[in-house]
């Protein structure tokens, strides 16, 4: 038995080898080219968008800033409202203090000028005791007046008395010692007499009361007491 013979196997021919190898090539090129426009594409896409988030994010800043200067002016035009208000009230409680005090001189010299109104004769317009400091210290301010047709010069002497509870009275101290007769006066139309007074350190007092003593012949004493609250002020 003869032996078969061999097959000789077909070759490529070069051209063919050539043809594929530069397909291949531009394949791989079209895939390059075709992944790095996408690439660039979002690139740009991302700096697009980067670019409008900085617009928008300098918007917002710029915003947040305005809103932070429009509370830091409202803050202050509260502040600035609320002294305004404060200002305002205390003026017109100083307006009404000084009201209250002209109604009450006027008053005082509408009986003084018109003294057909009122009871005739010497006697108390007003009694004031104001807290020192000084423990048990005071500063007294007494206005006298007289109302007469005729107003002839008086002159006399004033005592103030602090009485307990048992309602007893008691002189205040002047200095060091307790002094019956506190001051002196003499006018014809009204006198203010102002002074320093002191209580003991273990006084009560409940009233105070005041003895005008007139020298002048024809005039009578006059005494009037009051709640110790209603004079004392601080």
């Amino acid at each position: 038995m003869s032996p078969k013979p061999f097959k000789v196997a077909k070759t490529i021919p070069p051209r063919t080898v050539v043809l594929v190898a530069v397909l291949s090539l531009l394949v791989l090129v079209a895939v390059f080219v075709a992944g790095r426009y996408s690439v660039e594409l979002e690139a740009s896409s991302a700096l697009i968008a980067k670019r409008e988030l900085q617009r928008e994010l300098s918007a917002l800043r710029s915003e947040h800033d305005t809103l932070l200067k429009q509370q830091a002016f409202l803050e202050s035009a509260r502040k600035v409202d609320q002294a305004a208000v404060q200002e305002t009230q205390e003026a017109l409680n100083d307006l009404q203090k000084q009201l209250d005090v002209a109604k009450s001189q006027l008053a005082f010299y509408q009986r003084i000028v018109s003294p057909e109104d009122k009871v005739k004769g010497l006697y108390i317009e007003s009694l004031e005791l104001i807290e020192l400091e000084d423990a048990g210290g005071y500063e007294y301010h007494l206005t006298l007046a007289q109302l007469q047709r005729k107003q002839p010069f008086v002159k006399g002497s004033v005592d103030l008395l602090w009485v307990d509870e048992s309602g007893k009275p008691h002189s205040f101290f002047t200095g060091s010692k307790p002094k019956q007769k506190l001051a002196a006066f003499g006018f014809r139309y009204y006198q203010l007499l102002q002074g320093a007074l002191s209580l003991p350190a273990d006084a009560k007092p409940v009233s105070i009361e005041v003895r005008v003593n007139p020298s002048t012949r024809g005039r009578k004493p006059v005494v009037n007491n009051w709640p110790w609250a209603d004079v004392v002020s601080q």
